[in-house]
């Protein structure tokens, strides 16, 4: 009996042994399992978090380049108005110019009309002051003599008594007019016919023609 129980008790002994290996083994292939679970939610996690990563970049690399896409509109916009505010600066200056340009015309114009207006009303007045020139020539250089003339005097006086004063009280009555002048006229063809029957004795008598431009 005792011979029968050892091999019995080291069967036993064996089976229990080779029990405890295969619970030692099933349990490490549990921990193995258990880790490999691990493991795998991690690299889950991992690359889960690397996706979220590279989501995260490239969002951010979009907004990045929305901003500068902006900002380039932006500077364009602003290149475009500042283009036109130039452009409409140059446009008022040429219109200003154009305008200038034209008011100075009109106003060289309006002086030259001007200028014309007064020459045409001041035509007479100048001349005026031509014949008072000549006359003043006429007078100082060639009828000095006739002046002081002795002849010339009593001559004067003649002519004086032939008109009577009609000369100064004259009108715009024809008659009047008509009839001074034809006793004015005879006066003188009469003086004339004297100074040919002298002979032109008297020089000065001579310039008695010039002389009516003084009357």
């Amino acid at each position: 009996l005792q011979t029968k129980t050892i091999p019995v008790e080291m069967s036993r002994l064996q089976s229990e042994r080779n029990q405890s290996y295969e619970d030692a083994c099933q349990g490490f292939l549990l921990l193995l399992k258990a880790e490999h679970s691990r493991v795998d939610s991690a690299s889950h996690r991992i690359s889960l978090r690397q996706q979220q990563k590279q989501e995260e970049l490239g969002r951010l690399q979009r907004e990045q380049e929305e901003y500068e896409r902006k900002l380039q509109k932006e500077r364009e916009e602003e290149a475009r108005m500042e283009r036109e505010k130039k452009e409409q600066i140059q446009k008022q200056k040429e219109e200003d110019r154009i305008k200038e340009e034209e008011r100075q015309s009109a106003l060289h114009a309006a002086e030259e009309e001007a200028e014309k207006e007064d020459a045409l009303k001041n035509a007479h007045v100048e001349r005026a002051q031509i014949l008072m020139s000549s006359l003043e020539k006429v007078r100082n250089e060639e009828l000095k003599q006739f002046d002081s003339s002795k002849s010339v005097s009593r001559r004067r006086l003649q002519f004086k008594k032939v008109v009577n004063g009609k000369i100064n009280t004259l009108s715009h009555e024809d008659k009047k007019v008509i009839e001074v002048a034809g006793v004015v006229v005879e006066a003188v063809k009469g003086a004339e016919r004297d100074d040919a029957a002298q002979g032109g004795e008297d020089a000065v008598l001579g310039m008695g023609k010039k002389y009516l431009l003084d009357l």
